[in-house]
């Protein structure tokens, strides 16, 4: 049984062109226990006769985030597309399936196999991804080259301030210097924050004091350069899908959860001639610039044909909305 669309889920809608309405698709996949389950999964797609576009929306957010996107790409002509990733936004948030970087590529390129290629004229799409989702685009465009039929879905790729992993545990991965620290502090130190935020009354109440206003607001603004960015519209675009149902445990899964493959590891798996632009926003604090995954894509065009690295100044971790 499919569950039929929130009240939220169509209803939220701040940010987006008045014409452009949430749309529904039914992704059909495997939960945790190997059950087959059809899951609600909201997007949105704005029509233009040029290149084909999907967006996705960092961890946390929706495609509301976009807002600064949507206007600009349809003076283009772009066809695009942006969709909520499950368990996050207005897509649904079942209890019964790992959220991490292959879950959210897996939806990705289904929606792009059964949503976006049928309505795109070429029959295939440039993916853009920021932090969390620059992972899932590559992971996405890995899978496309190992696809059996042999159909490339994916012509291009735009990634922002990509992250070092799904959570923080990847960070120990990348500081081999430090044997101490790999070997031994490391797994004591996330082995006990897995333990606590597994600890469901914590959990609860770490979560309710994390979605109010004035958290999320302080978070934002470490995030973002310019703090009149960090606007009302914004914070409730993060604020309002922590109240949906199953929010609680996306998150828990999210933190707790393998941080899954480096993307050092997933651009090896893309075809080598595949554009590839890097944005970075050069005061991004949250992934640096100047850290391992940062210095090896302002690096990689040196070593990579139709790759690029752009720096952009003044802007933080989302530099598409203050770029």
């Amino acid at each position: 049984t499919v569950a039929s669309p929130s009240q939220f889920a169509t209803a939220f809608t701040r940010g987006l062109p008045e014409d452009v309405v949430p749309a529904f698709w039914e992704w059909n996949t495997l939960n945790t226990k190997r059950e087959r389950k059809t899951h609600l999964v909201r997007y949105v797609h704005m029509q233009g006769e040029g290149p084909t576009v999907v967006l996705l929306h960092p961890f946390g957010g929706n495609l509301l985030h976009w807002r600064s996107l949507y206007g600009p790409l349809r003076e283009a002509k772009c066809n695009v597309f942006a969709v909520d990733l499950l368990g996050l936004g207005g897509s649904e948030a079942p209890q019964d399936m790992n959220y991490d970087v292959i879950t959210w590529a897996s939806q990705c390129s289904s929606f792009v196999e059964q949503v976006v290629v049928p309505q795109s004229s070429t029959g295939t799409c440039v993916l853009v991804g920021t932090s969390i989702t620059s992972l899932v685009a590559l992971q996405v465009a890995a899978d496309d080259v190992e696809n059996t039929d042999g159909i490339r879905r994916v012509e291009g790729m735009c990634l922002m301030n990509c992250a070092d992993g799904l959570n923080g545990k990847a960070v120990a991965s990348y500081d081999q210097t430090n044997i101490f620290v790999l070997k031994y502090a490391a797994p004591i130190l996330f082995s006990t924050i897995d333990a606590i935020l597994n600890f469901e009354p914590f959990a609860k109440a770490f979560f309710q004091t994390f979605q109010t206003k004035a958290v999320l607001s302080t978070f934002l603004k470490v995030a973002y350069v310019d703090d009149d960015r960090v606007d009302h519209d914004l914070v409730d675009l993060f604020q309002a899908p922590c109240r949906q149902p199953g929010a609680l445990y996306a998150f828990i899964s999210v933190f707790t959860g393998d941080p899954g493959p480096t993307p050092m590891s997933l651009v090896s798996r893309c075809d080598d001639d595949l554009p590839l632009d890097v944005i970075w926003g050069e005061d991004d604090l949250i992934t640096p610039g100047g850290a391992v995954v940062g210095t090896f894509f302002k690096d990689l065009p040196s070593t990579r044909s139709n790759t690029t690295f752009t720096l952009i100044e003044g802007a933080g971790h989302c530099p598409w909305d203050e770029g």
